[in-house]
């Protein structure tokens, strides 16, 4: 375990986390997106590492790392199910099978849709505080 002092951290390191968040984030939500949930909770967690390093008295790494800890078990569920419907007969419980693909494609999509979101609502907030 790496530990860092919050005298001894360099000018901008927590924004650079802050930002390699946001970029593995914009990768977790591509994942859930294209029904890749596997890649998604990889993305999850190398998010969880990154923004673990940072200072926990930014409140801007408290909300980013409130958000990456959200991606976690929405990945988590997701993985669960495509597991789960590999494992489903599709021609002897088909109502079964639909039920939870449905299930699992709205949860990668919804989840996916949010933080892509709240993504590009951060970028249009910070284009434009750049413009005033």
């Amino acid at each position: 375990m790496v530990y860092i002092k919050d005298d001894t951290i360099p000018p901008g390191y927590n924004k650079f986390l802050r930002d390699l968040t946001r970029y593995l984030l914009l990768f977790h939500a591509f994942f859930m997106i294209m029904g890749k949930p596997v890649y998604a909770l990889f993305m999850s967690v190398c998010g969880i590492i990154t923004i673990y390093h940072g200072t926990r008295y930014s409140i801007k790494n408290i909300s980013w790392g409130t958000m990456i800890w959200l991606s976690l078990p929405a990945s988590m569920w997701a993985t669960f199910l495509r597991g789960i419907l590999h494992e489903i007969d599709e021609d002897r419980a088909y109502s079964l099978y639909i039920i939870l693909k449905l299930i699992c494609r709205g949860t990668e999509f919804m989840f996916g849709f949010a933080c892509a979101m709240v993504l590009l609502l951060t970028a249009i907030g910070k284009m434009w505080n750049k413009s005033d």
